[in-house]
Parts: C-alpha cells; structure tokens; sequence
C-alpha cells in the first residue's frame, strides 16, 4: 500500500507542475 501511496502522487503532480515544490506539499498534506 506504501508502495502505491507515493507513486500516484508524485506522478500526477510533475505531469501537471513539473517541480519539486508541489511533490513535497503532497507529502505535507499525507
């Protein structure tokens, strides 16, 4: 489940924004 949790999530993120920045907000917001 961990697996998939972080993998989805930076995915969609840079295909939108391609930074860093919205990546780790991502991982705040969890």
């Amino acid at each position: 489940m961990s697996q998939k949790d972080p993998a989805p999530a930076p995915q969609p993120v840079q295909a939108q924004d391609n930074r860093p920045a919205p990546v780790i907000t991502d991982y705040a917001s969890l």
